[in-house]
């Protein structure tokens, strides 16, 4: 499994288009390095318009560039994905924003608590730093990280469901998620981002499980219950988020990382489809590779109003402590 993940609009919350992430999804180390060697051979017919690190932006490429791009690098892969995970920025007030976001810093705080509790100072100067920057940030940097962190667990589970469809479930020992990391504004904060991703990810993984089969035996290589947490005895394979964001979700430079250059030439033909911009020819040749496989395979996230509100039973990620 390897995705790359960019997006497309600036999640600004007047904006009454659909601001979306991106998955691009390749199956293990071969595919990638074929999707690679295709994504230069393009790049290279088009040399003009490469920026300075040898890329070319999906928000200069025109129509036929873009067909060309799905002709030439993603029809020859074989096995490739596509997940999309979008809102409408404009769908959420400031009020809702601001209630989310104390709710959210409501479980960091109770989580900084039961640190101590445990005494764990550590954690619980890590989350003091963490709940002071999720404090001050901007409105529209909070909706692109409810929006990204929805995106991973969406991109994740549908992947590992068509594997199983196309029995291809042997490819799930790799496992390495790349996002662009142009929107983070220093190296300080990739922590602070990846601890927020993946309590989103753990919450919508609670809410819509992720697959595996019974008959799975201990040397499939999703199987990652090692007894490394004596804590759970589950006999069946079962998802270690914390594996995953600590060792295989990175925030990576767009030029060096094939997928996700790939994200943001698809971020732009599927955003500019959704705008009205045209490129309907592109966009109808890449609804095949949607996952999953349904008329509108999109997911439209909006947060629940006040009103909406319910009480959640999803337990807090942050509580979930341990003392090492």
């Amino acid at each position: 499994m390897i995705i790359g993940i960019d997006e497309s609009g600036n999640f600004n919350l007047n904006n009454k288009n659909p601001n979306w992430f991106i998955g691009a999804h390749v199956l293990d180390i071969a595919h990638q390095e074929k999707l690679n060697n295709d994504l230069v051979i393009w790049k290279n017919k088009y040399k003009s318009l490469k920026n300075n690190k040898g890329e070319i932006k999906g928000s200069i490429i025109n129509e036929l560039m873009a067909d060309d791009f799905i002709e030439s690098v993603i029809e020859p892969q074989g096995n490739f994905f596509i997940t999309l995970c979008g809102t409408i920025p404009s769908e959420h007030t400031k009020e809702i924003i601001e209630f989310h976001k104390n709710h959210h810093l409501k479980c960091l705080r109770d989580g900084i608590e039961n640190c101590k509790k445990i005494n764990n100072y550590k954690l619980a100067s890590q989350y003091e730093q963490l709940a002071n920057w999720y404090q001050n940030i901007s409105d529209h940097l909070l909706l692109k990280i409810w929006i990204l962190g929805q995106m991973l667990g969406h991109s994740f589970r549908e992947h590992v469901i068509q594997t199983i469809l196309d029995r291809t479930d042997l490819t799930l020992g790799t496992i390495k998620i790349s996002i662009d990391k142009d929107f983070v504004r220093s190296k300080e904060h990739i922590y602070f981002w990846k601890d927020l991703l993946r309590s989103w990810f753990y919450s919508y993984t609670y809410r819509n499980p992720i697959p595996v089969i019974k008959e799975w035996d201990a040397n499939h290589p999703f199987f990652m219950n090692r007894n490394k947490n004596e804590q759970k005895n589950e006999k069946e394979p079962y998802v270690d988020s914390d594996h995953i964001f600590k060792s295989n979700c990175n925030f990576c430079d767009s030029h060096l990382n094939a997928e996700v250059q790939v994200a943001d030439i698809l971020a732009s033909i599927i955003s500019k489809y959704y705008n009205g911009e045209q490129f309907n020819s592109a966009y109808n040749k890449i609804r095949k590779y949607f996952i999953p496989i349904r008329q509108n395979p999109g997911v439209i996230f909006r947060m629940v109003s006040l009103d909406e509100a319910v009480p959640d039973n999803t337990p807090d990620p942050w509580k979930t402590l341990h003392e090492d």
